[in-house]
């Protein structure tokens, strides 16, 4: 029986040393009477510090006597209670630090591959790292439209993100080419519809980055997710138009407002945008 109290010894002091990282350091004072100088002085002030073992009512810890098993098991919970504490305190410090420093705009930078052809279009779309370029299907000109579906997280680091705009940067300086329509969507991720949208029916022969803002930001719902449109005028077949950029514009919430849309919910719709050259 002896040698079962030496193993499960061990087997504390094992669990310490992996448990270590979660308090840190022992108290380097003698913590019982008895314990001074001891090889297991700092692991057994370590149980005392925290709640584990308080030792005997003398005030002494008898560090080289046998443990039963049913100390053992007492211990045991008693620090996987201590690492669960912990968790949550360091989880609710980390919610805190959040709220108080996450300020300014998030930027998402969309790529130039999420581009495809709307409702099963044939026209071409080549992605390349600088640019994604539309050009109508072979043999054909006439008005074309590109969507893109963005994955963007209404939640950041346990804070809720509202959606500012959106940044476009394009190239529709091919003579006969045109950008004629730009619009952005809100999609309700849980049932697909529409829940806001903005559309600027501007005829755009130019190369520029062009910023749509939000006078009003809107909040996302967990589900949620951004569909920017582009509908594009080619005059001859081999016209093109060239996306070098999308960006999606957002804020953190600061005081780390979250939201889960419930059945039936409607949402506010955005408001009209203005826009910045």
């Amino acid at each position: 029986m002896k040698t079962k109290s030496y193993l499960l010894l061990l087997t504390l002091a094992l669990t310490l040393l992996s448990a270590g990282f979660l308090v840190g350091s022992a108290s380097a004072a003698s913590c019982f009477t008895d314990v001074e100088g001891h090889w297991a002085e700092t692991f057994i002030c370590w149980l005392k510090t925290n709640g584990i073992s308080n030792g005997y009512p003398d005030g002494s810890y008898a560090p080289n006597n046998g443990i039963t098993r049913g100390e053992m098991a007492v211990m045991l919970q008693k620090i996987n209670d201590l690492a669960v504490a912990q968790d949550a305190t360091r989880l609710a410090e980390a919610q805190a630090y959040a709220d108080a420093n996450m300020t300014g705009s998030v930027t998402i930078n969309a790529g130039t591959t999420v581009w495809v052809p709307n409702a099963g279009g044939t026209q071409r779309i080549s992605s390349l790292i600088s640019y994604a370029e539309f050009r109508p299907p072979t043999g054909n000109n006439g008005t074309y439209g590109y969507i893109a579906s963005i994955p963007v997280p209404s939640v950041l680091y346990g804070t809720g993100m509202y959606l500012d705009g959106f940044r476009l940067c394009y190239d529709a300086t091919d003579p006969g080419t045109s950008l004629d329509e730009a619009r952005i969507y809100l999609i309700e991720g849980s049932s697909g519809a529409s829940s806001a949208q903005f559309t600027d029916f501007t005829d755009r022969t130019d190369e520029l980055c062009r910023t749509y803002s939000l006078p009003a930001s809107t909040l996302f719902h967990a589900d949620d997710y951004v569909l920017i449109f582009l509908n594009v005028q080619f005059a001859g077949t081999g016209d093109f138009f060239r996306v070098r950029s999308l960006n999606i514009n957002l804020h953190p919430s600061p005081t780390g407002e979250t939201v889960l849309k419930q059945p039936g919910e409607e949402v506010t719709p955005l408001v009209p945008f203005t826009e910045e050259p």
